[in-house]
């Protein structure tokens, strides 16, 4: 099981916006909307350095209301984190410039609730 590093700043923020939330789980929240996110879109344009672009990430930040982002400044750690993890368990697939959801993928997002927190908790912990 592969170990993604969290820095201590999301922690806190995660810690900061879940006092405020119902019982949703804020991090799988975003992670999931990710997914769901290049699903829909089909695929999503890198960056030069293989990470998705910066008006993806502006789209999700806006969304989810999470207010992460600054004006022309890269993604911050928990959207490094959701890419690490996505990437490295191979929810998404980079080719020519482009990423795009698996399989493997969309499966994660029609598993139960409970399962896909595990699952998130334990690339943490």
């Amino acid at each position: 099981m592969n170990k993604t590093e969290l820095n201590a700043d999301v922690v806190q923020w995660l810690n900061q916006k879940t006092k405020s939330s119902s019982d949703r789980v804020v991090l799988l929240d975003g992670f999931t909307f990710m997914l769901s996110k290049l699903k829909l879109q089909g695929s999503v344009r890198l960056t030069h350095g293989d990470f998705f672009h910066q008006r993806f990430w502006k789209s999700v930040d806006r969304t989810l209301n999470y207010n992460l982002l600054r004006k022309k400044k890269l993604p911050i750690s928990l959207y490094e984190f959701y890419y690490k993890v996505s990437v490295s368990e191979e929810l998404i697939y980079l080719e020519n410039g482009l990423a795009k959801i698996t399989t493997k993928g969309i499966d994660f997002l029609e598993k139960p609730y409970e399962e896909q927190l595990d699952f998130l908790l334990s690339k943490i912990w």
